[in-house]
């Protein structure tokens, strides 16, 4: 048998089998590609970490990732649970709108939230709810006309609260007669005194005891939506009507809606807008019981909610002039021949 010699050991040669010495090379070499590879391996390594593509890792804790798609998709099946296309565009706009309000400077109000689901959630705050609204009978609604000369006023009475003394004061319907003051309301229409000009005081009731009237429009509610018994506020008007009835028998008696108040005022008078609109229903019964015309001004006011818009009133009752012109527009379009 053939042998290598173990030349470390001059003095003593001891002979080294070749099968051992080619076992020893051969580690030798796998240890050498070892350590070659975990260089290779440190280094790449290396070349990734400081890449600046990469999202760099800060301190504390993190709010959690979620993928823009992921987000997307989840949005996407929340808003369509049956599986049917909404629209990618509106998904998408409503994923940049979470994106934005979740960047900008952390605010406390956001518009959307990322949920552990994934998926973005609007927090809005909530809608005021709707006024129920009763609908107007047909036989006491008066329809759109063509619009009305103000000379078409000129025989007109206007009979009310501080809402008809703005009327008045807007000078919209200069020729018509104004019997109005503020804090009138319906029991005291026969009681209170209220300043026809020149000095002149007289209650509303004698005053139409004066000239004939063709057209006598009522405005009644406003100062009245407290009291505790509704029964007694469709008393007290029914006496009124059938007052100037018998005292103006030719006159096209109107009763006007009662206007709503602005989403501010009714927070701080709490039911207040269903309250004027279940009184406004008891209004269109009278005019059914006494052949008279309802104007729903009301509505014509009215924003989607069934509320004064904002923009409105200064103090959440009282019209300003932009919304005066609209009342008296909305008068002047709907007449009875």
């Amino acid at each position: 048998m053939k042998c290598d010699i173990d030349v470390d050991n001059s003095t003593n040669p001891t002979p080294v089998p070749k099968k051992n010495s080619r076992r020893a090379k051969r580690r030798k070499h796998q240890f050498g590609f070892l350590l070659l590879a975990l260089i290779l391996v440190a280094v790449a390594a290396a070349a990734l970490l400081s890449s600046p593509d990469l999202p760099q890792v800060l301190a504390g804790p993190q709010q959690a990732y979620y993928p823009p798609e992921a987000l997307a998709a989840s949005e996407h099946a929340s808003a369509n649970p049956s599986g049917q296309s909404s629209g990618d565009s509106k998904a998408t706009a409503s994923l940049n709108t979470a994106e934005a309000d979740a960047t900008s400077d952390q605010a406390e109000t956001q518009e959307s939230v990322l949920t552990p689901a994934g998926g973005a959630t609007a927090t809005p705050s909530p809608p005021p709810a709707v006024i129920t609204q009763a609908p107007v009978p047909d036989e006491i609604a008066v329809a759109a006309s063509a619009e009305a000369e103000d000379s078409y006023f000129a025989q007109s009475a206007f009979i009310g609260d501080s809402r008809t003394v703005g009327l008045m004061i807007s000078g919209r319907l200069s020729q018509a007669t104004f019997l109005a003051s503020v804090g009138m309301n319906v029991s005291k229409f026969f009681t209170e005194t209220i300043d026809l000009g020149s000095g002149t005081e007289s209650t509303i009731a004698d005053a139409l005891k004066t000239q004939p009237y063709d057209k006598i429009y009522l405005a009644f509610g406003i100062n009245e939506y407290d009291w505790p018994n509704k029964s007694e506020f469709i008393r007290e008007y029914l006496r009124i009507v059938q007052y100037i009835q018998g005292m103006q028998p030719d006159a096209v008696i109107y009763i006007q809606s009662i206007l709503p108040v602005t989403y501010t005022y009714e927070q701080e008078h709490s039911g207040i807008n269903q309250t004027l609109a279940d009184l406004n229903a008891l209004l269109m019964q009278l005019c059914q019981n006494t052949s008279t015309y309802y104007l729903d001004v009301a509505q014509s006011l009215s924003d989607d909610y069934g509320r004064l818009p904002a923009e409105a009133s200064s103090d959440g009752v009282h019209l300003t002039s932009a919304y005066l012109a609209k009342w008296t527009d909305y008068l002047k379009t709907h007449t009875v021949p």
